[in-house]
């Protein structure tokens, strides 16, 4: 039975990291689960299936082209950036939010200006999920040598992981 080994201060990197995208998709999830309840209330059943929709398939077409651009970039600065994006996807459900709580009448919040933003948000939280991503993978191999990758990898999953459990919890709690 052999030992791993393995620097204490990157697998508290790791670690960090992990703790910071669960905080992270806690508060994404959550809020993914009450837009999505608004959207059926206010009429818009499928807006939030067509945001994820979009979310996802942004992210899977520029992780193509997110090795080439990552190369010019920083790994923080690509963190940074993709978490923001996140904040602005969930930024489209609060102006449908907006429109109604404050009956908002006019071209400004429309059906079609709210379905605009909504789609507008979606493909921004999209692209920067692919530097998102790719940048934490990138963190967490860079904290990593060839024999305890795996081990890292896995760290960060299982911290990150358990942002469905406490998402899910929460909003099911606030609903």
């Amino acid at each position: 039975m052999s030992t791993q080994q393995y620097d204490k201060s990157s697998l508290n990197k790791v670690l960090y990291l992990g703790i910071c995208f669960m905080t992270m998709s806690t508060a994404i999830v959550s809020a993914q689960n009450l837009l999505s309840q608004l959207y059926s209330q206010l009429g818009f059943a499928y807006l939030g299936k067509i945001c994820l929709f979009i979310i996802f398939t942004m992210r899977g077409i520029l992780s193509v082209i997110t090795t080439h651009v990552m190369k010019k970039v920083s790994i923080k600065l690509g963190i940074v950036v993709g978490a923001f994006t996140q904040i602005i996807t969930i930024c489209g459900g609060t102006f449908l939010a907006f429109c109604n709580k404050y009956q908002v009448e006019g071209p400004l919040c429309s059906s079609g200006t709210v379905v605009l933003v909504n789609l507008f948000c979606a493909t921004i939280g999209g692209t920067g999920a692919a530097f998102l991503w790719f940048s934490q993978s990138t963190y967490v191999n860079a904290c990593a040598d060839d024999k305890n990758k795996g081990f890292f990898n896995g760290i960060f999953w299982s911290v990150f992981q358990t942002a469905q459990l406490w998402g899910s919890s929460l909003a099911a709690f606030i609903l």
